[in-house]
């Protein structure tokens, strides 16, 4: 049980910062891989210098897939608070009962989705205005990607549970893996058989089912807190409770960003940009992965600091953390400023737009400084157990700000294709100023009752 534990309530701060997050960056970079190799593949087999058919498809198709992985990860956010204060109080008797409940909601959940999404996915698709051409590649995507959910539950909560016991290393190693393997098999499905959207989806699948099917024979032989016999998966309903008021919330603001981009779809769809717009959110996947990664830290360090009663090295996290972070998106900014046409060019052979698609790069990339330092404060906030918070400056961010302010610039002014970067840049600065005062008030001291 010690392997698996990790006590971040001593020691030296930014050490341990840069020590927790530098796995889970890697981790969640290796991860992303699975949607931007998908993208460079098929950018390079699939489009040609007339047609991006292979990357619209994916850019309609992958955004209702990150919808979906937004739920879930929401929803470990609760986990991983629950675990982190649990672990910091000391109360290490909880961690069966709560690791238990978690594995089997999640698995209820994820095949609920799963069937759902698979059914809907023609619909879905008609909704978002996907391009006729690229149609029947979507939906082949979405279906088979959809198949395979039940993998990603999986993998996201083993991923929760260990964070929040202070490991960022063995969700890195099994992710790392299965992201090596999915790179050879799009390699093989899209470019040696040719196999098109098609191929893409079952390497992922098969990737992600690697990757939990890893963790799951690893932990049940590693003397782990939970022994992944039947017996063992039940739900416990003060536990599932707390699950849920802690992620609920997580996962309705996770649900938010990723339905903001998907009701701009339709609008990039609409005006040209698809193919812009699906490079664009590649980019900026990878973009933001370091301050994702030093806020998944700040939230496990904050929490167990919270739960141990240690309220000023939990603020002096956060503040280092946000000292940590800002030279790292200042150099993603500049990366994606001045060489936006050589980025352009890593994910799609496809000529069309490409000065046009350089210039939306350079307008959108300030939002990464911004949202760098909130997801800061929203890495305490969320340690605290206060995730409310955090749901409330993400709508206003996503559907008060982003989707209104992209059809304003877009269609209302005229920006045409440079509304949406636009829209984008400007969003996070609502919800930073709502972070920040809610941090000032001192109402999240209080941490979990």
């Amino acid at each position: 049980m010690k392997n698996f534990t990790r006590d971040l309530t001593e020691g030296n701060v930014a050490k341990q910062l840069i020590g927790f997050s530098a796995p889970f960056f890697a981790a969640n970079f290796m991860q992303a891989l699975y949607g931007i190799t998908d993208r460079i593949i098929v950018g390079n087999f699939v489009d040609t210098g007339e047609s991006s058919l292979g990357t619209d498809a994916l850019y309609v198709s992958w955004a209702i897939m990150m919808f979906m992985n937004a739920v879930i990860i929401g929803l470990t956010v609760g986990v991983t608070v629950i675990i982190a204060q649990c672990v910091g109080a000391k109360r290490l008797d909880r961690l069966k009962d709560i690791i238990g409940t978690t594995f089997s909601a999640f698995g209820i959940i994820a095949v609920v989705l799963s069937a759902l999404l698979f059914a809907f996915a023609p619909a879905l698709l008609k909704v978002l205005q996907t391009p006729e051409a690229a149609f029947e590649g979507a939906k082949a995507y979405l279906r088979i990607n959809a198949a395979g959910f039940v993998f990603v539950a999986g993998y996201n909560s083993v991923s929760a549970t260990l964070r929040g016991m202070g490991d960022s290393m063995r969700p890195m190693v099994f992710v790392a893996i299965a992201a090596s393997l999915n790179i050879f098999l799009d390699l093989l499905f899209i470019g040696a058989l040719g196999w098109g959207l098609a191929g893409a989806g079952f390497a992922t699948i098969i990737s992600q089912a690697a990757s939990f099917t890893l963790a799951v024979v690893y932990l049940s032989k590693s003397g782990f807190v939970f022994d992944f016999k039947p017996g063992s998966f039940k739900i416990k309903r003060a536990e599932l409770n707390n699950i849920v008021r802690l992620g609920l919330p997580s996962a309705v603001q996770q649900s938010l960003v990723q339905g903001s981009f998907l009701a701009i779809t339709p609008l990039a769809n609409s005006i040209g940009a698809s193919s812009i717009a699906a490079v664009m959110g590649a980019i900026n996947g990878l973009a933001i992965l370091p301050a994702q990664a030093m806020m998944a830290a700040v939230s496990s360090m904050t929490g167990q600091n919270i739960g141990a009663g240690k309220i000023d090295r939990a603020k002096k996290i956060m503040r280092s953390a946000m000292l940590l972070i800002l030279p790292v998106s200042l150099a993603v900014w500049a990366a994606v400023f001045f060489f936006p046409e050589t980025l352009m060019g890593v994910f799609t052979n496809y000529e069309g737009n490409a000065g046009t698609g350089a210039n939306y790069l350079r307008i959108g990339c300030t939002e990464y400084i911004i949202v760098s330092e909130l997801f800061m404060i929203n890495g305490l906030i969320l340690g605290a157990g206060h995730p409310k918070i955090t749901l409330i400056n993400s709508f206003v961010n996503s559907i008060l700000m982003r989707v209104p302010l992209a059809y304003l610039f877009a269609l209302g002014l005229g920006f045409g294709v440079y509304g949406i970067p636009m829209a984008t840049a400007i969003a996070p600065v609502g919800g930073i100023l709502i972070a920040w005062g809610f941090y000032m008030s001192g109402k999240w001291k209080t941490g979990l009752n």
